[in-house]
């Protein structure tokens, strides 16, 4: 999640004499932003590094899986912690990923919905939609505002989608008030308003969003295992039907496998599953940094 520019900002931040420490999974998905910054240290052989390549206590069948994943096995599904549910269409893979959410969601589990892609009939925006009027649905009294294509109700989750660092907040809970929220920030909207949407994250900030901001607003039911990074949930709920895209790598189901604290259900189809698995083709970024570090490194012990 580490993208170059971030790291440039960080860099400038440590004072001269300091160590610097970065701890990281750098078979993780790149930072949607420019670079590639923790594989690029990694392959530099510039910097000092350690990395963790045994395991030495038993964490379970989903870090089982993981490590399957990642040596290009297709994981083992044990039907409690590592579930595999097959489907032979769209259409029914979408009726599983409602029914196993519902099913916890209703019962108050730590449960999200990850999906490789946000567009499809199995993508985020389709699969939001369908669950949002499962788990919360249309009601008299209940306020609704349409914005664009994306109708917001009371009830539903959301997530701030961009960097807002002048937004202001109000915490009601520990009477503070402040600014800043953030990409990534899940809430839930609370009211509905004179055009005016309030949303209450995770952390207790209340805001309010005019129409100009509801841009900035998407829902959360469900989104894409890009979105999930820095996240972690009890269970997650993983559809892999395929679909013709770049995005159906090793590393991005090894990223979504590893959201998960206590169970990972898959919903899809085998041959989807296996693809993924043995496709351990990364989305090319042109980066440079290792290769400026590995001059730079050889610049100072007088190599040419």
């Amino acid at each position: 999640m580490l993208d170059v520019f971030l790291f440039h900002s960080l860099l400038k931040a440590v004072p001269a004499g300091a160590r610097l420490i970065l701890v990281g999974d750098a078979d993780q998905l790149p930072p949607v932003g420019p670079g590639n910054v923790m594989r690029d240290l990694v392959s530099s052989d510039a910097v000092a590094r350690m990395r963790l390549t045994y395991r030495f206590r038993n964490e379970g069948m989903i870090a089982d899986a993981a490590h399957s994943i990642l040596k290009g096995r297709v994981p083992e599904a044990d039907g409690r912690e590592f579930v595999f549910v097959e489907c032979a269409t769209d259409r029914q893979a979408i009726d599983t990923v409602v029914a196993e959410y519902k099913q916890r969601y209703k019962s108050g589990e730590d449960v999200q919905v990850i999906a490789p892609i946000k567009r499809g009939e199995v993508g985020t925006v389709s699969l939001n939609s369908i669950i949002r009027d499962e788990v919360n649905p249309k009601k008299e009294g209940k306020a609704e505002l349409l914005f664009g294509d994306h109708l917001f109700r009371v009830g539903d989750r959301v997530m701030q989608i961009k960097n807002n660092y002048a937004k202001e907040w109000t915490n009601y809970e520990q009477l503070s008030a402040g600014e800043g929220v953030f990409n990534g920030d899940i809430g839930v909207i609370r009211n509905i308003r004179a055009g005016s949407v309030y949303v209450q994250f995770e952390d207790g900030k209340m805001c309010e969003y005019g129409a100009m901001e509801l841009a900035e607003l998407d829902g959360a039911f469900a989104y894409t295992i890009h979105k999930s990074q820095g996240s972690e949930f009890d269970t997650v709920i993983i559809p892999v039907m395929y679909a013709p895209n770049p995005f159906f790598t090793r590393n991005l189901l090894y990223t979504g496998v590893t959201r998960a604290k206590k169970q990972v259900v898959l919903v899809g189809s085998a041959y989807t599953l296996e693809y993924m698995v043995k496709n351990g083709g990364r989305r090319r970024k042109a980066t440079s940094l290792s290769r400026e570090l590995r001059y730079l490194s050889g610049a100072a012990h007088g190599h040419s």
